[in-house]
């Protein structure tokens, strides 16, 4: 079995599908008592004969001359497990029960430009699912494909249990998995875990005002700044979860030469190939010390995951 992630999102409300729009699609594909996940293409029943789902697939390959997410739908299996979300940003798990159709809905599939469909088991996950799976709702340059595989083996044993749990039956055969505390925090918990850090380890406070609003273009995360006479500078902070191609070794020298300010850094890939001894690099190994000795006082949304992996 195989572990994806889909989006819910076609041309629906664009140009040609005047009458329908995404949160319509949500909620059709979702809050149903028969519930399926669907893909767009629709014009293709205009151009061409199809009353089957290979009739479909066979069209999208003649007028599309390419192997895109209508190729990687006819892939899906029964049994395999899909993770989407809906407009609210709420997370379900979808057990594919079925294989991929053309969908027959005429006034549907030209309002809501839904070309096939494949019928799922819909469970309700909620807002807390790993890191690991939520980043792959993001893109860094705004293209990506609507269904996607998740090829990482800890996440598929995550949603094999999770879809044990909430389905109430042992569908699934789990492996014994230890979990890495880093895949399973999302970027707000991994930001909040190391700020945590800093203010501990380093007699800093936060104010709310020195928070970067999320639609700024500023590299970091926030500003940190003294609370007692031994520190003597304000400090600045940026977490990732792996570090930008493009970033160059001088990308936060305006902070520190400028503007007299501590930088510090956290990439959970930890590559800091290149940077300046003036920065200063959070390590892994740090942040797993300092759950040890605190986990206690985090954010519940942290110890759980903390706990997930035995920490």
């Amino acid at each position: 079995m195989r572990l994806h992630r889909l989006h819910l999102k076609t041309s629906a409300g664009q140009k040609g599908h005047e009458g329908g729009t995404r949160e319509e699609l949500v909620c059709l594909c979702l809050n149903q008592k028969s519930p399926f996940l669907a893909i767009g293409w629709s014009y293709l029943y205009n151009n061409y004969s199809i009353d089957s789902f290979y009739d479909y697939l066979q069209a999208y390959y003649a007028a599309e001359n390419k192997k895109s997410t209508p190729h990687c739908f006819s892939k899906l299996s029964i049994d395999d497990l899909v993770w989407t979300r809906d407009l609210n940003g709420v997370y379900y798990l979808c057990r594919i029960i079925d294989a991929p159709k053309h969908f027959e809905n005429e006034s549907d599939r030209l309002r809501l430009d839904i070309g096939a469909i494949i019928r799922v088991e819909l469970l309700k996950v909620g807002l807390s699912v790993p890191g690991a799976i939520v980043s792959r709702f993001y893109s860094t340059n705004g293209r990506q494909p609507a269904l996607q595989a998740i090829n990482n083996e800890k996440m598929l044993e995550y949603s094999k249990m999770i879809y044990n749990q909430l389905s109430g039956k042992i569908y699934y055969e789990l492996l014994n998995t230890q979990y890495d505390i880093f895949e399973m925090l999302d970027a707000w918990d991994l930001e909040e875990l190391v700020v945590n850090y800093l203010q501990i380890k380093y007699d800093y406070y936060l104010s709310k005002n020195s928070i970067t609003k999320h639609d700024s273009t500023i590299k970091i995360e926030c500003e940190l700044f003294p609370r007692s006479k031994q520190v003597t500078k304000s400090a600045v902070v940026q977490v990732k979860v792996k570090r930008d191609a493009e970033q160059p070794w001088d990308y936060y020298d305006d902070y520190y030469f400028k503007e007299n300010k501590d930088v510090f850094i956290f990439y959970a890939n930890e590559d800091y190939s290149g940077y300046k001894n003036e920065i200063k690099t959070i390590s892994r190994k740090d942040l797993m010390d300092f759950i040890s000795m605190y986990k206690k006082i985090l954010p519940f949304s942290i110890q759980k995951w903390c706990d997930l992996c035995k920490l």
